[in-house]
């Protein structure tokens, strides 16, 4: 006998990545009869939405095909469809995303094919990623040089080289190390509050300059070599991504400057 076989296919999702805070996204897919005779009646398609980084599913939207309206969907014949929905804020913003729509998810149509497959082969999916990439670019001090007793400025960007802006904040680690003596003269955490006025959201390319000013020990304990380490996001408050799969290991940068030993 002949029966209708629905199949799910060509999901795409506009913007196709760096979605904002409460915009507007929209899904697209394409409801397919692969099988041998048309629909006889009405269903419903339901979208999900899933944020595997987070665990949380933000979608779950029935969309109702209308026979009445539209007519039956004949045998090799597709149909267009979407939704429309407004995007989340706050970290359920960024991950590792799961579109997927399951046809006829009431079972409204049979559905029949050779392979025993017509009520099980209805879904379609889509993964994409969308977040921020956290870099500490331009790390310098003012001065190149400076001498034990003496204050010390560090300054750097926290840039974004991702595809996404960043939606809360985080700490940056400044780490600075005598190599001369192996002491650690400075291990401490600078928030980056995007409330405060002036800061905000990072965009995509976007970046905020920030320093940190220490005085330096009396003596030999501030002389010598001194390494300066700055790492964005040290404890992994923002989900990072980029193509080459290392975003949330490219985050420090590292200098070195030479302290002289004061004269008193």
């Amino acid at each position: 006998a002949p029966y209708a076989d629905l199949q799910v296919s060509d999901l795409a999702v506009t913007p196709s990545a760096g979605w904002a805070p409460n915009s507007q996204v929209t899904l697209q897919w394409r409801v397919n009869n692969t099988g041998n005779s048309a629909t006889t009646g009405s269903w419903t398609d339901l979208v999900s939405v899933y944020n595997v980084t987070t665990g949380d599913t933000f979608v779950t939207t029935a969309v109702a095909y209308d026979a009445t309206a539209n007519g039956a969907l004949d045998a090799g014949a597709y149909v267009d469809r979407s939704l429309t929905f407004n995007w989340p804020s706050g970290k359920e913003s960024i991950g590792q995303f799961q579109f997927s729509v399951l046809a006829d998810s009431t079972n409204q149509i049979f559905e029949y094919n050779s392979s025993g497959t017509g009520e099980s082969n209805n879904t379609g999916t889509l993964a994409v990623t969308s977040a921020p990439d956290l870099q500490v670019t331009g790390l310098s001090t003012t001065a190149a040089t400076t001498q034990a007793g003496s204050d010390l400025t560090i300054q750097w960007n926290d840039s974004n080289a991702g595809v996404a802006a960043t939606p809360v904040g985080w700490g940056d680690h400044i780490v600075v190390v005598n190599t001369s003596t192996g002491e650690t003269l400075v291990d401490d955490t600078v928030a980056y509050d995007p409330t405060v006025a002036g800061n905000g959201s990072i965009g995509v390319g976007e970046s905020r300059a920030r320093s940190y000013s220490f005085k330096l020990p009396d003596g030999n304990r501030g002389a010598g070599q001194l390494q300066i380490t700055v790492t964005a996001d040290q404890y992994n408050n923002v989900f990072e991504d980029n193509a080459t799969n290392d975003a949330e290991k490219n985050n420090a940068a590292t200098i070195g400057i030479e302290s002289a030993t004061a004269t008193y």
